[in-house]
């Protein structure tokens, strides 16, 4: 389930770590990759994180 909203800062801060069952919860999606071959999904992947995006 994804959840989308105007201010996603305030939505952080309305779901804190401590109300929360799994860690992943709490993530915020890098991308929308859709349509993805099932036999090669980590090539777009890897292009995409490669593109000058920061992450940490």
């Amino acid at each position: 389930m994804v959840f989308f909203c105007e201010d996603g800062e305030a939505l952080d801060r309305a779901l804190p770590f401590s109300e929360l069952i799994f860690a992943r919860q709490k993530l915020r999606p890098l991308a929308e990759l859709s349509g993805l071959d099932p036999s090669d999904r980590i090539a777009p992947m890897l292009a995409w994180l490669q593109g000058g995006t920061s992450f940490g």
